[in-house]
């Protein structure tokens, strides 16, 4: 699996005990599925080292993600990016310089949740990003889950049988 996209590459915080990332785990698949064809990749990463190895496979084979999977190493991806929650995703380009950071979308958020989305941040930002035309909203806030993006924690983190390595 090559993790760096010809048109850029999605980092997708996972952690299947939050409940915000459980809520967008489909719709992150959904779309590195749909993206990856388009010349934009997606890794996964897991920045929950309480959860065991059977756990973290269990979670990529039920969302049937399209995209690479990180497991130890996360934290330290995680410290560089400056991830902040569980709901957090980043858009880096073909250079890898980070172009979006942040929500998703607008359906989940501290205190309330719509039935449908009103802005989708991501996908608008993976589209403008292929079209060549610079991103309307490069930030964003994103619900989830509190992280400690401490690389150190990677240490802890279970063995896994197969793992990529992000460049």
């Amino acid at each position: 699996y090559q993790v760096t996209g010809r048109m850029g590459t999605v980092v997708y915080v996972r952690d299947p005990e939050c409940p915000v990332s459980r809520r967008y785990g489909p719709r992150s698949a959904a779309l590195a599925k749909w993206y990856r064809d388009k010349g934009i990749h997606s890794v996964f990463i897991y920045l929950n080292n309480s959860l065991g190895a059977q756990a973290l496979l269990q979670d990529a084979d039920r969302l049937d993600t399209s995209g690479g999977l990180r497991g130890p190493g996360s934290f330290q991806l995680a410290d560089q990016l400056q991830v902040e929650s569980t709901g957090d995703a980043f858009l880096l380009d073909a250079d890898n310089k980070l172009v979006y950071r942040g929500a998703i979308d607008d359906q989940y958020g501290f205190g309330y949740t719509r039935d449908a989305p009103t802005q989708n941040y991501l996908r608008n930002a993976m589209d403008s990003l292929l079209q060549g035309v610079p991103i309307e909203v490069p930030a964003t806030t994103a619900p989830g889950c509190v992280i400690d993006a401490d690389p150190a924690k990677d240490k802890l983190f279970p063995h896994l049988p197969f793992d990529v390595q992000v460049s």
